[in-house]
C-alpha cells in the first residue's frame, strides 16, 4: 500500500514538473527598443523625416534673416513716413505668417513621427504573434538589453525597475523579430498594418 502511494506521488510530482517546465518554456523576452533601432524600414522613414526637418529648419533660418533685414531697414526710416508704417505692417504680417507656418509644420512632423512609431510597433507585434504561433510561445515579456553602467544612471534605473531579472539567452527573440521585419518588403509590411494612411 505504501509503495503504491509513493509511486502515485512520484508520478504526480513528475507530471506537475513537466507541466510547469512546459509552461516556463513557453515564455520568451524581447527588447523592443533594440528592434526599433535595427528595423531598416523604421530607420529609413525616420531619416527621411529628419532630412525634411533639417531642410525646414534651414528654410526658417533664411526667413528669419529676411525678417531681420526688414527690421534693420525699418530702423533707417522716419517713424512718421508712410513707408515706415507700410514696412512695419509687412514685417508684422511676415513674422506672424512665419510663426503659423512653423507651428503647422512642427505639428505635421510630430504626427508623422508618431505614425512611423505606430506602424513599426504594429509590425513588431504582428511579427511576434507570427513567431509565437510557429514556436508555441504563449507569453512574451518586454525588457531592456542595455547594460547597467555607473556612467549612465538611467540604465541602472531601467534594470532596477524591470520585471525581468534573469532569462536564458535562447529565450530572447529580439534578433529573430529583427530578421523577420528586415526580410519583409516595405510594401508587404505596410499592407499588414491596419489604419495606415499611405
Amino acid at each position: 500500500m505504501k509503495s503504491i502511494f509513493f509511486s502515485v506521488v512520484i508520478t504526480l510530482t513528475f507530471f506537475f514538473q513537466n507541466v510547469i517546465s512546459a509552461q516556463v518554456s513557453n515564455v520568451c523576452v524581447i527588447d523592443v527598443a533594440t528592434v526599433f533601432k535595427n528595423h531598416a524600414g523604421f530607420n529609413e522613414k525616420l531619416q527621411i523625416l529628419k532630412n525634411e526637418t533639417e531642410q525646414f529648419a534651414a528654410y526658417l533660418q533664411s526667413k528669419v534673416i529676411e525678417l531681420q533685414a526688414m527690421a534693420e531697414r525699418l530702423k533707417t526710416l522716419d517713424v512718421n513716413s508712410p513707408g515706415y508704417a507700410q514696412l512695419e505692417r509687412e514685417l508684422a504680417q511676415a513674422n506672424a505668417s512665419l510663426q503659423v507656418e512653423r507651428s503647422e509644420k512642427t505639428r505635421k512632423i510630430q504626427q508623422r513621427e508618431a505614425q512611423i512609431h505606430f506602424e513599426t510597433y504594429v509590425q513588431t507585434t504582428q511579427a511576434v504573434a507570427n513567431l509565437c504561433s510557429q514556436r508555441g510561445i504563449r507569453l512574451v515579456l518586454q525588457y531592456s538589453a542595455i547594460p547597467m553602467s555607473l556612467e549612465n544612471p538611467e540604465s541602472i534605473m531601467q534594470r532596477v525597475n524591470s520585471d525581468i531579472v534573469y532569462h536564458k539567452p535562447h529565450k530572447d527573440i529580439t534578433q529573430d523579430i529583427i530578421a523577420m521585419l528586415n526580410t519583409t518588403s516595405s510594401d508587404e509590411r505596410m499592407s499588414t498594418v491596419p489604419g495606415v494612411n499611405r
